[in-house]
């Protein structure tokens, strides 16, 4: 499922990274190069590690608590969160973490969305966290099925056309489901 997953890179311009979940320590086991241009981070800095490095010096402990939940619990999340850059730059992450689970493996597709400009907002610490303390942590269930079905009729490709076809429609699914949650706000 990871090469699966990883052959999205070339269809889904989105910043996203691969966790296993089958492991206590839920390792990164890939991002893509969208995901070290927003972020500055190498895949050899994330592979075999736990992403919240991202969270710098300035751990938040409910966010953590509420992405762990939803880990726990298998479900499909969006959460704004204060990550940093490489080189420090503070940056407020949209979330969004999608479960992906087959007999063999359980990963986790987490998509990044750096929204600090869309919400008006400077590259500054203290002006991150003031917007974070207000937020709400937000949890999305019905998605999970949606990727699972789709991860199984990859499983069903009778060539490699019919294959990168059904990777294509994938990553344009995944890419409609982050462009839901980019507009969330809209919402409620």
């Amino acid at each position: 499922m990871i090469k699966r997953l990883r052959d999205l890179a070339q269809f889904l311009p989105l910043s996203y990274t691969l966790v296993d979940m089958k492991q206590d320590s839920r390792p990164c086991v890939f991002t893509n190069e969208a995901f070290e241009k927003l972020t500055g981070h190498s895949n050899w800095d994330c592979i075999g590690n736990s992403l919240s490095f991202l969270q710098g010096d300035h751990p938040q402990p409910e966010v953590s608590k509420f992405i762990n939940e939803c880990y726990d619990n298998e479900e499909a999340s969006v959460q704004d969160l204060i990550n940093f850059k490489k080189d420090g730059t503070p940056f407020l992450n949209r979330l969004l973490l999608l479960p992906i689970k087959t007999n063999d493996e359980e990963i986790y597709l987490g998509v990044q969305n750096d929204i600090t400009k869309l919400k008006n907002l400077d590259y500054e610490l203290e002006c991150l966290k003031k917007y974070c303390s207000q937020e709400e942590r937000r949890t999305i269930i019905p998605i999970t099925i949606v990727l699972c079905d789709s991860m199984n009729e990859l499983d069903d490709s009778k060539s490699e056309i019919d294959y990168l076809q059904k990777v294509q429609d994938l990553a344009h699914e995944i890419d409609q489901i982050n462009t839901l949650s980019m507009a969330i706000d809209s919402f409620e």
